[in-house]
């Protein structure tokens, strides 16, 4: 894959970037499941998609599971225009220099979308995967590459993921998990993505065997734990190229450890789901009664847990 040596100084300046504008021209990809419309941007020179579905909404009884594929719809075409709304945020995560990500203001937990940009015509060409840091509790995939692209001719197409943060993706504890529960979400959202790009970015002029995945700060880190996974085997079914920046590595608790596992309680406890409070049915575990809590009330919760406590675990 071609990237100029401005790559790494890019890395700080990505989440600044305005977006380019100008005339625009609508463009439509059909992936199976799913009819999008994007559009061609002419100074950038650039077919672009924002807010394309890879997994279907985490919510429900889907919270806290692995991603699963999105349903069929195809009853009309999806508008691929602005970019998606962000996961849920937790206000006190550790963000890298020079991010300046929202820290306040309620997410959605139906987040689990990517962006596309690609050259016209786009043929066999590499692909770059783009994970956003924000200690593993803020950040969102809206980073303009404009510069990097140009730079590099648009020789390569840019994927921008999102995947679930804070408590909604690393909530983690013995009970949890005994209770049909799945820790490190947010993980198997971005392999989750991968597998996407695997099966479609070929719609968009991309190589599958030529991805590299990337990343700063907790994204950096998500990417080195990604080269480990599976003894490293999904380096060759997955991506064949890493790129990590500014990596952010916290502590990495055993799922059931007494970090991780203090947290949970405190958010059970946060939402009225510890066993001495009033929101558990009779017979309902800690756990279920937190997969029942609507999302106001369990944003509002994770707030007041230290954004530091939320991150990926061991088995």
């Amino acid at each position: 894959m071609k990237i100029s040596s401005s790559l790494l100084l890019l890395w700080h300046t990505a989440c600044s970037v305005g977006t380019v504008r100008s005339n625009i021209t609508t463009l439509t990809v059909d992936l199976g499941y799913e009819r999008y419309s994007g559009y061609f941007n002419a100074t950038a020179s650039l077919n672009i998609y924002k807010g394309i579905r890879y997994a279907a909404p985490p919510t429900g009884k889907l919270r806290w599971q692995k991603p699963h594929a999105p349903a069929l719809n195809r009853s009309h075409i999806i508008s691929a225009t602005a970019y998606p709304p962000r996961c849920p945020q937790n206000s006190n995560s550790p963000l890298p220099e020079g991010y300046n990500f929202t820290k306040s203001g309620l997410g959605n937990e139906d987040c689990l979308f990517l962006s596309t940009f690609a050259r016209p015509n786009a043929k066999n060409l590499p692909v770059m995967v783009w994970i956003h840091g924000g200690g593993y509790g803020t950040g969102q995939g809206n980073n303009e590459f404009w510069e990097l692209l140009g730079t590099n001719s648009n020789d390569f197409i840019l994927v921008l993921i999102q995947y679930r943060l804070g408590a909604f993706g690393f909530l983690s504890s013995g009970d949890m998990v005994s209770h049909g529960g799945t820790p490190n979400v947010g993980l198997y959202d971005i392999h989750f993505s991968l597998q996407w790009v695997q099966d479609h970015i070929k719609e968009f002029g991309g190589d599958k065997r030529r991805v590299t995945v990337s990343g700063e700060s907790s994204g950096a880190g998500a990417v080195m734990l990604l080269t480990m996974a599976s003894g490293g085997g999904d380096g060759n079914s997955l991506f064949n190229n890493a790129i990590v920046a500014s990596p952010f590595l916290p502590m990495q608790w055993d799922l059931d450890g007494s970090e991780p596992t203090q947290a949970y309680h405190r958010l059970a406890t946060e939402v009225g789901c510890a066993a001495e409070r009033g929101r558990r049915l009779l017979n309902q575990s800690t756990f279920e009664c937190l997969v029942s809590v609507d999302s106001f009330t369990l944003q509002n919760a994770s707030a007041h847990v230290s954004g530091e406590t939320f991150g990926p675990v061991g088995s």
